[in-house]
């Protein structure tokens, strides 16, 4: 093999050629130089020259093979012709070497700190320890932390603490991933293979450095096992080729997600590190900045940066990997929610650890901001991660209660491979920050992550550093293209007695007094927008006809719930700041104008009716804000609240027809109650404010004669042949059943309660009169003029209206366990129209777009269709266009959960032993579980048509899959218990009418801790085994309470 003198290698010393000397092999890296990741520069220092030590103290040997082909090899160094004089890779300075403390003595993350000072280099110590410029936003994110404290809860059980939870539907022991860093070779040889290694036994997940010290090979192969989770960061290079091959690459090697950083388009000045190479650069004095020696962190990251990354590259990555795509760099709610409607699967609030820009805000004021202005974001499909100077259990804990899924720990996992600590030190670290995290649980009254609340921490001197958001800002972040959907979780996890009165509308917990009594704290957590997690993790899309089901003896219902966000409670203080009412900027709309006589003919009609309310309720504590915030409801403010309601809650209620809506002639009632709604999605000073005038709304609404049901019984109002008549006192109706809505959803205890027991069932009955159980276009829709057009439009508004009733009579059953007020003998709906046609404004519209609706078919016929053979589903439905997943959402929430509650809850059979009067089991339950396979095939086929776009526009239906898990895991429970019931009475010489779907174990317990011989002797002896979940409470208001009873929550 050819030997190469030192002084041939050294006349290759320039960018035209460039060759060094590695492990006593040459290399011509010409053509490499505009390659490496660190840039030319740190490669021309040495050109010519034996550059071993300097590659060695970043990279290890493997790399050589991976970066450079075979044809840059030009021969062996002869090691005789180099002397001290020329050679470049002495050994570097050695440290004082001191004796590393025995890990036993480590006791917090910062010991590990003052181990790394200690035992790094100079250059080593520079580069990790280093902020920006005068590291102000390293030493703010420490102080956010302090400036958060804990509200511990007490007498709870807390015996047994799970820190368990998962990260984009990986598991994980703990919340807390190991972040990207660079050049790890300067703490240990072993680099990022020890962290892999040492996160697989700990049981947590890496992400994986862009240019990490090792291969990305050989990381992979550190892992404990092939199943062992990783990630990937990703610095998107200029060249897009290059770029898509390094996506490839770790595809291949089975990587679980890309992280994209986007906080570095230019790399951020760190003194520190620059100023420790001016130091010990042996460079002349007088050299040009062009030929200055970089720092460490220039030279690693001068390759990786791209100034040019943009938004638009998100979809270009969509189209290169399905992989999981989380952007790692956040640091604004604007930017938040731009990666929400961009679809990412999660964020990292994160500064880059203070390495960028100074001065840049904490990552827990970023998380505030969002808590703050766009809370969807904590509780939706976009999992929200958080690093930056976290070095406590208790800091896990305040971030995880103010919402982050995990937060990622990057220098201190790096400082504990130091000191010749290793792997060992790692999982030292690990054990550390998990026993601090189980004790900070213990003491604040958690036992598991999903219990970790808000509640938990005094945010309030933090809070202040919170941007402040103009009103027109405010609007567009707090809720761009949001879903206000009620999740089902929200009822399941909550503990016994907690009033869950659902979160409505976006909400952030406001300082103020205690209310009264009756304004019971009112939930704050959104729904997730997409089908639900955690029913597709745990049902891996496996809908369960045909298929053997679980023994439900051994099954925890626990692992249903497990992983989601907790409730965020706010409540709102009656006597809020009223100074901070008004809207706008100053500068009125020409719509607020026209407006102006008919706020003061409703301000006018509220003080009358103030007057009678205050005799009917004189020690009402709204009295002495009554007349205050009457005042308020200006012309501005009433035009402010009917924008906020069509942009946000009309997508769940769409039953007005908007394009004609004319909030100047409109009944008083069905204005007053689309302002109520709309106020509800304002900042929080003005949901205290409406909510203060609810009772005193509802009071006016219902007093008027038009909403009595003498009014329509005796005076025949609706034969009238007044076609605009009938249709003002519909509109009238409307308004009234919107008012209850906003009552039901945002009203104090005894508001929710009236709207429940009294003023939802008076809706119901008057709508019959208007004949909505049974609104339906005729067979053939002939839309000639625009007197046809009207006339469909009204006929669409009271079928959307009837479907909008039937889903709220569904929702007070899956809350409140209220029996089904509708009776589905009288009904013969019509599905609602596609959206599309609703929002026609004219018949000349219509031929402009050539969009012609056509008759839907029958809510019925649509629900008895779910009960066919499922090869015989797609046949049954192919003559009606189900593309809107709002049709599948109301059979869902409408018919097929009612059914289910008749047959299940309302059955008095169910309350007795499986006897010879009791129905076999399968008769029972098999249907209801055909109809539900085929309800979520259904679900699942119109859910993969849509955009996220598409999503982002929909309504209450977002979340119909959850009440599908819901509904399923009532069925399976009701199913077990008669099955375990059949099981028993067989034993005994009774006839057993089980299907055989679970077979009971002999030496069991039952489930209300009875041994199966003990049921046996109660059978025996005539006496049969209950349903141990029976009797339940009705009507009742906590909300879920009934659910989590019979699903032993």
């Amino acid at each position: 093999m050819k030997k190469l003198k030192s002084s041939q290698v050294a006349r290759h010393n320039d960018r035209k050629s460039c060759w060094i000397a590695l492990y006593g092999k040459v290399y011509d890296i010409t053509d490499f130089l505009d390659e490496h990741p660190g840039g030319p520069q740190i490669l021309l220092k040495t050109a010519g020259q034996d550059a071993t030590a300097e590659y060695e103290s970043v990279h290890s040997p493997e790399l050589l093979e991976e970066t450079l082909p075979s044809s840059a090899f030009r021969g062996l160094l002869d090691p005789d012709t180099m002397s001290k004089t020329e050679s470049t890779s002495q050994p570097r300075p050695q440290q004082k070497q001191r004796r590393s403390p025995p890990l036993r003595s480590m006791i917090s993350v910062n010991d590990f700190e003052a181990v790394a000072k200690q035992s790094l280099s100079p250059a080593g110590w520079a580069y990790y320890s280093s902020g920006a410029d005068d590291e102000r936003s390293r030493y703010e994110a420490a102080r956010s932390f302090r400036k958060l404290t804990l509200r511990p809860r007490v007498l709870r059980n807390v015996d047994h603490v799970d820190t368990r939870t998962t990260i984009l539907g990986h598991n994980t022991s703990l919340p807390v991933y190991v972040s990207p860093s660079g050049l790890a070779r300067f703490a240990h040889p072993d680099a990022e293979c020890a962290l892999a290694a040492g996160a697989g036994k700990e049981g947590l997940i890496q992400v994986i450095p862009t240019s990490p010290s090792m291969s990305i090979e050989a990381i992979m192969r550190a892992r404990t096992s092939q199943s062992q989770p990783v990630f990937f960061q990703l610095y998107f290079n200029r060249d897009y080729q290059k770029t898509e091959a390094m996506i490839r690459r770790v595809e291949k090697l089975g990587v679980s997600a890309i992280w994209l950083t986007v906080d570095s388009p230019v790399l951020g000045k760190r003194e520190r590190d620059d100023r420790l190479k001016a130091q010990i650069s042996d460079e002349d004095e007088y050299v040009t900045l062009e030929e200055q020696k970089p720092g460490v962190a220039k030279a690693a990251a001068s390759g990786l940066l791209n100034p040019t990354l943009t938004w638009g590259d998100i979809a270009w990555i969509r189209q290169v990997t399905q992989l999981p795509l989380v952007l790692k760099g956040i640091q604004s709610v604007e930017d938040a929610i731009l990666a929400y409607d961009n679809g990412v699967e999660g964020i990292v609030l994160s500064n880059h650890g203070g390495r960028s820009q100074d001065t840049a805000q904490a990552p827990m004021v970023t998380l505030l901001e969002i808590r703050r202005y766009a809370p969807h974001l904590l509780s939706g499909p976009m999992e929200v991660f958080l690093d930056g100077e976290i070095r406590r259990g208790t800091d896990i804990l305040k971030a995880l209660a103010l919402g982050v899924r995990a937060v990622g720990l990057g220098r201190p996992f790096l400082f504990s491979l130091t000191g010749g600590y290793g792997e060992a030190g790692f999982t030292r670290m690990v054990q550390i920050l998990r026993e601090e995290l189980q004790g900070n649980m213990a003491l604040s009254g958690a036992t598991r992550i999903t219990e970790i609340v808000p509640e938990m921490v005094n945010t309030q001197r933090l809070d202040k550093e919170v941007i402040a958001l103009s009103n027109s800002r405010r609007e567009e972040a707090a809720r761009p293209k949001s879903r206000d959907a009620i999740p089902i979780h929200h009822l399941l996890n909550a503990p016994d007695g907690d009033d869950l009165a659902p979160r409505f509308p976006v909400r952030d917990t406001p300082p103020g007094g205690e209310g009264d009594e009756d304004d019971v704290t009112v939930n704050d957590a959104e729904d997730s927008s997409e089908a639900s997690h955690w029913s597709e993790d745990y049902e891996s899309h496996d809908v369960f006809t045909g298929a053997s089901l679980a023994d439900l003896d051994v099954v925890n219902f626990d692992s249903f719930f497990g992983g989601f966000e907790s409730l965020t409670f706010g409540s709102y203080p009656p006597n809020a700041d009223l100074q901070h009412i008004t809207s706008g900027t100053g500068i009125v709309s020409a719509a607020a104008l026209t407006l102006e006589p008919r706020a003061y003919e409703i301000r006018q009609l509220l003080m009358g009716a103030a007057t009678k309310f205050a005799i009917e309720y004189p020690d009402s504590p709204q009295l002495a804000h009554l007349e205050t915030n009457i005042g308020l409801l200006t012309h501005v403010e009433i035009d402010h609240c009917l924008n906020l309601f069509f942009n946000n809650y009309y997508r769940h209620c769409p039953i007005i027809h908007r394009p004609s809506f004319q909030p100047t002639i409109a009944p008083i009632p069905l204005v007053l109650g689309c302002v109520a709604l709309g106020a509800m999605y304002s900042e929080p000073t003005k949901v205290a404010w409406m909510k203060g005038l609810l009772d005193l709304i509802e009071s006016y609404v219902f007093s008027l004669p038009e909403v009595r049901d003498e009014f329509f019984g005796t005076l025949g109002v609706l034969e009238a042949p007044d076609e605009d008549a009938v249709e003002y006192h519909f509109q009238l109706f409307q308004g009234a059943y919107l008012v209850v809505i906003v009552q039901y959803f945002s009203g104090n205890l005894a508001g929710r309660r009236r709207a429940r027991r009294q003023r939802f069932p008076s809706m119901l009955s008057l709508g019959r009169y208007f004949g909505l159980p049974s609104a339906q276009h005729s067979n053939v829709v002939a839309i000639p003029d625009d007197i046809a057009f009207q006339r469909w439009v009204r006929i669409e508004a009271r079928i959307r209206t009837m479907n909008v009733i039937l889903a709220l009579d569904s929702a007070m059953g899956i809350f409140n366990n209220v029996p089904p007020r509708v009776n589905y003998c009288e009904v013969d709906l019509q599905l609602p129209c596609h959206p599309e046609y609703f929002e026609l404004s004219g018949y000349a519209e219509m031929l402009q777009q050539g969009s012609f609706p056509r008759p839907r078919m029958k809510l019925i016929e649509a629900f008895q269709k779910l009960f066919v053979h499922p090869s015989e589903l797609k046949a049954a439905y192919q003559n009606e266009n189900l593309g809107v997943s709002l049709d599948v959402a109301l059979i869902e929430f409408q018919v097929l959960y009612t059914h289910c509650w008749q047959h299940l809850f309302g059955n008095p059979l169910n309350r007795i032993s499986a006897t010879s009067l009791a129905a076999e089991p399968h008769v029972v339950y098999e249907p209801m579980k055909i109809a539900l396979a085929n309800w979520k095939t259904l679900w699942d086929d119109i859910r993969a048509k849509l955009t996220r776009a598409n999503v982002s526009e929909m309504g209450f239906e977002t979340s119909a899959d959850s009440y599908w898990t819901l509904v399923k895991m009532i069925v399976l429970r009701f199913e077990h218990k008669k099955s375990a019931s059949s099981t028993s009475s067989s034993i005994n010489g009774a006839p057993t009418n089980s299907s055989g779907g679970f077979a009971h174990r002999e030496g069991v317990a039952s489930d209300d801790g009875m041994s199966e011989s003990s049921m046996n002797g109660r059978v025996a002896r005539g006496v049969s085994p209950p349903l141990d979940f029976m009797p339940l409470e009705a009507d009742c208001d906590s909300q879920g309470a009934h659910l989590r009873k019979i699903l032993q929550r």
